[in-house]
């Protein structure tokens, strides 16, 4: 913690006469008796004179500059005896340390545990042709994230069973963050720079009670009949939108497990996988054109 004592002499100086001011003018409100205010005027006192002398061409000798250094190490001190019992005393109020010239100390860090329970996954149809991933709470059943809990980190498969539950490992998310952030690198370098014909669609969808979900990323198929999950995304928010892959076949099982993720990063357990048959991919359609109908 940086020193609440100047460094300059002059700093010191001015820090030296405020601090004997405001204590021995009310020296119950900081916690100390009469008796100690004054002992620290006086050695002030002392210093600010022999300060005076040591600055001055026509008294600046070699007496002055080490009496003056002496009566600063005894000011000092005596400051910072005195600065310990204030800051000490719990009815001087932060206000009162910060006219001192005293730093008001911090809040305790709060502790954030490690997220004990899991998320419930819910997959259902928004609008009659959506899948939207749910997460809530398993108590309470509200959607909303627990204490400390900062985002949510969903896996995906497909296949007729789900794959063996995901460990607690902490090193699940940033092996997965790494691994998708290496190939989509290799991705960016690999291929040309396609010029864009049409604007691109929204990344936020509306559901029936008229509220913005983040459009989901494509679905990936799991390899080996799903057998492995795979990173699906990290996510603030608590309703993600599901589409389903270019290739996947309607009426394929998708599978989908979340945890939650403290301010720390640290990951709690894994819940319930949910499933849901996976909906024919609409065509994409040029701006500006409707379907017919």
């Amino acid at each position: 913690m940086p020193d609440f004592l100047p460094r300059r002499e002059a700093g010191l100086l001015d820090w030296s006469a405020n601090f004997s001011a405001k204590v021995n003018a009310t020296p119950e409100a900081y916690g100390l008796m009469a008796e100690e205010a004054g002992g620290f005027a006086a050695v002030q006192q002392a210093y600010a004179h022999w300060y005076t002398l040591a600055n001055q061409p026509s008294t600046r000798t070699v007496r002055s500059v080490l009496i003056k250094n002496a009566a600063r190490k005894a000011m000092v001190a005596k400051a910072r005896a005195l600065a310990r019992r204030v800051r000490a005393d719990a009815g001087v109020s932060p206000e009162r340390l910060s006219a001192l010239g005293l730093r008001v100390p911090g809040r305790a860090r709060r502790h954030v545990a490690r997220p004990g329970e899991a998320p419930v996954v819910e997959i259902a149809w928004e609008r009659g042709h959506r899948q939207v991933v749910r997460l809530t709470e398993p108590v309470t059943g509200r959607g909303r994230k627990p204490p400390g809990v900062s985002a949510a980190l969903l896996m995906i498969a497909t296949g007729d069973r789900p794959p063996l539950p995901m460990g607690k490992s902490a090193d699940v998310l940033r092996t997965c963050v790494e691994r998708i952030e290496r190939a989509a690198t290799v991705r960016e370098r690999a291929k040309p720079q396609p010029r864009r014909t049409a604007p691109s669609r929204s990344r936020l969808v509306k559901t029936e009670d008229d509220k913005s979900v983040p459009r989901g990323d494509r679905v990936p198929a799991s390899e080996g009949g799903g057998t492995d999950w795979r990173f699906w995304r990290a996510t603030g928010r608590l309703r993600v939108a599901l589409e389903p892959a270019i290739g996947l076949r309607p009426g394929t099982k998708v599978w989908v497990t979340a945890c939650w993720i403290n301010d720390r990063g640290e990951q709690g357990p894994w819940s319930e996988p949910a499933w849901a048959p996976a909906p024919a991919a609409l065509p994409v359609l040029p701006s500006g054109l409707r379907l017919a109908g």
